[in-house]
């Protein structure tokens, strides 16, 4: 079925599944409002976060070798 058609479908359950959604998304959108600018660039940009004590060996081969 072509996404158009969907446009002119006048289903209820359709009707309900799309308030459905734009409810769920206007929430979201509302949590991530709430937390600000900071809270909007982590979500843009998320930090790349490894719970490991350990540094990986890219980054221990550079200590070692003197570079930053």
């Amino acid at each position: 079925m072509p996404v158009n058609d969907f446009n002119e479908m006048k289903d209820l359950e359709v009707v309900t599944f799309r308030r459905n959604i734009m409810h769920i998304c206007k929430g979201v959108v509302e949590e991530r409002e709430s937390q600000g600018i900071d809270g909007q660039a982590l979500y843009v940009y998320p930090p790349d976060i490894h719970a490991s004590p350990k540094l990986p060996n890219h980054i221990m081969q550079n200590i070692k070798k003197g570079w930053s």
